[in-house]
């Protein structure tokens, strides 16, 4: 998945663990779920994890993150894309993305 980032933007440091990590979420995902995805960044794993969900809904206090998102959402394919939302706000008052989750996701854990 290719991925927009900005000068704002949070990076990994170790990107090899990271890519382990991706692989590894997907794996403990169950297939079509519905994710809630807490201080998404640009949406790294939101956009990673997509093509196995149903609903990947991401949220980010940063406001450059969602152009960002939106940039590299613009790049998967359609049918993967319909399934990634982004919500630019603080986690506390984005809890209610988690009344429709099968899966949270807060990064960093």
């Amino acid at each position: 998945v290719a991925v927009c980032y900005g000068p704002a933007s949070f990076g990994q440091a170790n990107l090899p663990l990271f890519e382990c990590l991706l692989f590894r979420i997907r794996e403990l995902l169950p297939q079509n779920g519905r994710v809630a995805e807490f201080y998404a960044g640009v949406g790294v794993i939101g956009l990673f994890i997509a093509s196995q969900c149903e609903q990947v809904q991401c949220s980010e206090i940063n406001p450059h993150a969602e152009a960002y998102f939106n940039r590299s959402r613009a790049q998967v394919p359609s049918s993967v894309a319909s399934r990634l939302t982004f919500v630019s706000a603080a986690t506390q008052n984005t809890l209610s993305l988690l009344n429709h989750a099968t899966t949270a996701i807060v990064d960093p854990p």
